[in-house]
């Protein structure tokens, strides 16, 4: 069914399980399977590998870690990154399409394993001198109780000197200012839209894709559950779990942290 608004002609589902779904946040294997499809060039896939790879090295050559395992590896370019580095690591996902892509990009297919965060085959190859948890992957906990449990087992998948290293967006910052668009991004005929519903005590991350075509423009709406991730309760969990070093920075080269950085770091060791 076609409707108007303004000086656009949008195309809206008929089927009433299309309009139910495009209204209901998904679980975060549903939500990535959605996204596989265009997740590699939404964020850049091969200039990602080589900025991260050389964000990462300082990190493997500082610590000498040899085995690693990469949680919510997405695609997988953390997980490329870190191989070329000579590190021996396993990437998790509970996104079988992400999983699917990620094996299609590396040689070595059995690197990558479906599975969430609490899955057992992280603790069947363990000991790992290092467990990452990056991009924003961590804020699809459900609760705060659930992040004190997830610490506490990937602790003890650790070598005794083992680092846990995360990375999410400052939601320290996105609390306060509750600005809800957070990029707009158009690529051909297609405009992606990701924004934010202040909900609570989770907040909803949304992204609209309008798509132009003759017939009017297709709009598809992709959502799913966060858990906002402040530096004080990332820290008190942390301890919960036993990591009595928590230390927070900018970015993975170590710069301090601010109200004004785009993502929060944090390693516990």
């Amino acid at each position: 069914m076609r409707q108007e608004k303004g000086a656009f002609s949008y195309i809206v589902p008929d089927d009433e399980k299309e309009k139910t779904r495009m209204k209901t946040p998904s679980d975060p294997s549903t939500f990535y399977d959605r996204l596989a499809g265009d997740y590699n060039s939404m964020t850049n896939f091969s200039q990602r590998m080589q900025q991260e790879t050389e964000l990462l090295r300082p990190l493997v050559e500082r610590h000498g870690i040899t085995r690693a395992a990469d949680m919510g590896c997405g695609t997988g370019v953390h997980v490329h990154a870190l191989r070329s580095l000579g590190v021996d690591t396993l990437g998790f996902d509970v996104s079988i399409e992400m999983i699917r892509i990620a094996r299609n990009y590396n040689d070595d297919a059995d690197c990558f394993v479906p599975g969430d965060f609490l899955s057992p085959e992280l603790a069947i190859h363990k000991p790992y001198d290092a467990i990452l948890c990056l991009g924003n992957s961590l804020p699809h906990v459900t609760t705060f109780n659930a992040l004190t449990e997830t610490f506490r087992y990937w602790k003890s998948c650790l070598a005794p000197d083992g680092r846990l290293l995360l990375q999410f967006l400052n939601y320290d910052s996105i609390l306060e200012k509750r600005e809800r668009i957070v990029a707009v991004r158009q690529e051909g005929d297609t405009t992606r839209v990701r924004f934010y519903d202040f909900t609570e005590p989770r907040i909803t991350f949304n992204i609209l894709t309008l798509i132009k075509s003759p017939e009017g423009t297709r709009h598809d709406l992709n959502s799913t559950m966060l858990l906002p991730l402040k530096r004080a309760d990332v820290q008190r969990c942390a301890r919960d779990a036993g990591f009595p070093s928590v230390a927070f920075a900018s970015t993975l080269s170590g710069n301090d942290w601010t109200m004004q950085s785009r993502d929060t770091v944090c390693e516990c060791s």
